[in-house]
């Protein structure tokens, strides 16, 4: 009889100081991961954001890397475009981790000498497909690819030649990207 009690008693103990565990876990609120940013200090987001007219209605962000000497310099740089600029600079941003194009450029402006100013344009999330392709897909979508480089070519890099020191020229400009960019 004194087995079975003491067998009853420490039975509704674990059970009790269990539902007191479940209770605490529900009144913690529940931890949500943010990623640190990681952009270098010489990498911005320009005030002016571009709806790209004839592509959709989204408003793209434009990033902008220049070099470290940028400021202390009347030098003109090359420029490069690069597409996914989510992905370019910070990991707080990144869709699976960024590429360290800032640390990546910073580091060779250290070692050579040489600098360069990078122009990043966000990609319209679910409209990615629609942006970068030049052919539409039945299942996936996408054919404005061709108005997104007039946009490029027509709108962007006026604009970044008028407000920054830039080599203007063909053989200082490049665009570059990944997958579909």
């Amino acid at each position: 009889m004194k087995i079975t009690v003491i067998l009853i008693l420490a039975f509704l103990i674990v059970l009790i100081s269990c539902k007191k565990k479940v209770e605490k876990k529900e009144d913690v609120p529940a931890k949500t991961e943010q990623k640190v940013s990681t952009k270098s200090e010489n990498v911005s987001i320009l005030e002016k954001e571009f709806v790209i007219d004839g592509l959709n209605d989204i408003s793209h962000k434009v990033w902008l890397y220049l070099p470290p000497n940028y400021d202390s310099s009347e030098e003109k740089y090359p420029v490069i475009y690069m597409h996914d600029a989510q992905n370019l600079f910070d990991d707080a941003t990144s869709f699976v981790g960024e590429w360290d194009v800032d640390g990546t450029l910073n580091a060779l402006y250290e070692k050579t000498g040489k600098g360069f100013i990078v122009v990043g344009v966000e990609n319209g999330g679910e409209k990615r497909i629609e942006e970068y392709t030049p052919y539409k897909n039945e299942k996936y979508g996408g054919g404005k690819g061709a108005i997104y480089i007039d946009f490029l070519a027509n709108e962007l890099k006026p604009y970044i030649d008028k407000n920054y020191r830039t080599e203007t020229n063909s053989e200082n400009t490049a665009i570059i990207g990944s997958s579909l960019g």
